[in-house]
């Protein structure tokens, strides 16, 4: 069984031939991204890459996962250099958005900006209002 998480990774056009590089020389992350629940193109704003795992064991002991948190830490340090960025990127806080919600309260992490259709949400459930 396992612990399980959401997860959502949120990129804009400018980061996506980085992504794409990203996918062609990590093949665990590539595995990864061709097993996803959602991978789509324009799916929130135009040319974006939206990727994302309705129920995943979200272990950085799973070579896939590492490699794609990876890739969000040079996202979010702002350094894509590793996939071909030679300084060009015109970084900005509406780049990118990470999201991975866990099955306890509370357990949240979110990093990036923008995509503001992308959020966490709490609520209660169980009852009707």
């Amino acid at each position: 069984m396992g612990y399980r998480s959401q997860v959502v990774l949120a990129m804009s056009q400018e980061i996506r031939p980085f992504f794409l590089t990203f996918l062609a020389t990590r093949p665990v992350a590539k595995e990864m991204v061709d097993g996803a629940d959602i991978f789509a193109s324009s799916h929130i704003e135009k040319d974006d890459i939206v990727v994302g795992w309705a129920s995943i064991k979200w272990y950085s002991s799973y070579d896939g996962v590492a490699a794609i948190i990876d890739f969000v830490e040079d996202l979010d340090g702002e350094d894509l250099s590793k996939y071909g960025d030679d300084g060009n990127i015109s970084w900005h806080e509406e780049q990118f958005k990470f999201i991975r919600i866990g099955e306890e309260q509370g357990d949240i992490d979110t990093r990036g900006h923008g995509f503001w259709d992308l959020h966490p949400e709490t609520r209660i459930s169980g009852i009707s209002f």
